[in-house]
């Protein structure tokens, strides 16, 4: 019986060791009630409360982010959806304007079959009730243009009672027309105050017919120009901001900033005397039209100034992109933009909608010019490419330069174009190929005038340099602007340029510096 008992009572040392470590826990996990700091215990909770309440903020704030992220982009969507429909819209009313003119094109293939019964050689008209007697190979003798097409033959054409055709145009304007188109040459007023006003009549009468005046200078004061020994800096005009374009009317010059204004500035004072405002953007382009201004800008608008009220008269939402270039003829403007269009306006009609829309370029339009039925543009794309406007269609893409084509000038039977690939190309408008390249200038070439045989040409190389056309060389070099030379403007033996130092400077023979010496600097107001 005792030995059963002993081994009852007997334990394993494995058995031991448990029991010791379960008393050890017991003791060291063991937590009585009374034990418990309630105020610790309620700062452990707040804590923790807080926390968690942190969290869920954040929790929320990025929920509410990303709601309201879906929301900004439901908004933006139905923008987008809404700038679609105005395209659409728009590329409509385009498809109707297209569709009417085609009609109407049919229909002036039908009346072009009519011939003239009136064959004379002398064409007998009644200008505003002045008799005059013109042969019909001087009034037919420029191609395209609405003379020629007026008394060619292709269309029947009313006499009035005395047997002559009449013309409701300005007598003495029209016999500078004639006498133009009769010898090929002209000369015009100088841009004194009241000379300037009928020679912006003259020109304005030559784009109402449809008339390149190239040859305008050719045989007077082209030549007298080259002959120049000097060419010298006459004045300087201090601008507020850079100089993107320029044009002169009534012995004013008018120039477009970066500050949204166009500038007018008395050419004998240097004084700035008026300021257009109206544009919300940088003014990249402008050109006159007999009393009135036509300005393009980066706020996609071009608008029409009256000068002699100077006040904005219309304005015209013509672009998606910036507008670059524009050209004025007679009452059609024709204008070019970085949204890669060329679009083409009547100033006589109210309708925003352009005649029609030019559009097989890649790339931001940079530069256009127009000579009688034919318009030409360069580009971000390297090309020139020609178009006819009757129709539209584009006739020529001229490829040749490297780089951009920043301008173009065109004359009777030859195409000039300078390009960011430091050129200057000139083009046979006949065999449409390159027959000289000149490469004088060290930087780009932005602008380009031409008067004759004469060429002035501006670059970022901040010099002008004036050449003579029968040999393509240059005989005078201009320096004295301090950055890109970015426009100008030959006026009779006067060259006026702007830069992007913030100047224009007017540059004449020495002889006209040598009798007024005092003439020299003058700044914008403040």
């Amino acid at each position: 019986m005792e030995e059963t008992a002993t081994e009852s009572t007997e334990q394993t040392p494995n058995s031991t060791y448990q029991q010791n470590r379960d008393k050890e826990d017991d003791q060291h996990f063991s937590v009585k009630i009374e034990d418990i700091n309630p105020d610790s215990f309620e700062r452990s909770f707040q804590y923790t409360l807080r926390k968690s309440i942190e969290y869920l903020k954040h929790v929320h704030d990025y929920y509410v982010y990303q709601f309201k992220k879906i929301v900004e982009g439901r908004e933006e969507l139905k923008m987008e959806r809404s700038f679609v429909t105005k395209l659409k819209e728009e590329l409509n009313i385009e498809k109707r304007q297209l569709v009417f003119e085609r009609e109407m094109f049919e229909k002036e293939k039908k009346v072009v079959a009519d011939r003239n019964v009136d064959t004379e050689d002398v064409i007998r008209l009644n200008v505003a009730g002045v008799d005059m007697s013109v042969l019909r190979k001087t009034l037919t003798s420029v191609p395209g243009s609405m003379l020629e097409a007026m008394f060619s033959g292709r269309h029947q054409l009313q006499k009035d009672d005395s047997g002559r055709y009449f013309l409701n145009r300005n007598p003495d304007l029209f016999k500078k027309v004639i006498g133009y188109l009769r010898d090929g040459e002209m000369k015009l007023p100088s841009y004194d105050t009241k000379g300037n006003v009928t020679r912006q009549a003259v020109l304005a009468e030559f784009d109402f017919f449809c008339i390149p005046v190239e040859k305008e200078l050719q045989s007077k004061e082209a030549k007298r120009f080259l002959k120049r020994r000097n060419i010298v800096e006459y004045k300087t005009i201090d601008c507020d901001d850079w100089l993107w374009c320029l044009d002169v009317y009534q012995n004013k010059i008018l120039s477009g900033t970066r500050n949204n204004s166009i500038s007018i500035w008395d050419m004998s004072t240097g004084e700035c005397v008026h300021h257009l405002k109206g544009h919300r953007n940088a003014v990249k382009c402008l050109e006159i039209n007999g009393n009135n201004l036509v300005s393009g800008s980066e706020d996609r608008t071009i608008k029409i100034w009256d000068l002699n009220r100077m006040k904005n008269v219309r304005s015209l939402i013509a672009h998606t992109d910036v507008i670059s270039c524009l050209r004025v003829v007679g009452t059609t403007i024709y204008s070019g933009s970085f949204d890669t269009t060329i679009k083409i306006w009547d100033l006589e009609q109210e309708s925003s909608v352009p005649q029609s829309t030019l559009a097989e370029h890649t790339s931001n339009v940079l530069c256009i010019d127009v000579v009688g039925p034919k318009l030409f543009s360069g580009a971000y794309d390297n090309l020139i490419k020609v178009w006819d406007i009757t129709t539209g269609k584009c006739i020529q893409s001229l490829q040749g330069h490297s780089h951009y084509v920043r301008c173009v000038k065109a004359t009777e039977n030859k195409l000039i174009t300078g390009s960011y690939d430091k050129t200057i190309k000139i083009w046979d408008l006949r065999s449409w190929e390159c027959i000289e390249t000149l490469t004088e200038h060290e930087d780009y070439i932005r602008c380009i005038e031409v008067i004759g045989h004469v060429m002035v040409s501006g670059s970022n190389d901040k010099t002008l340099k004036i050449w003579d056309m029968r040999t393509h060389k240059p005989r005078h070099t201009l320096t004295g602007h301090h950055d890109f030379i970015t426009c100008l403007k030959v006026v009779d033996s006067t060259i006026i340029s702007g830069s992007l130092d913030r100047t224009i400077k007017i540059w004449t023979p020495e002889e006209v510096k040598l009798m007024y010496p005092n003439n020299t600097r003058f700044r914008s107001p403040s």
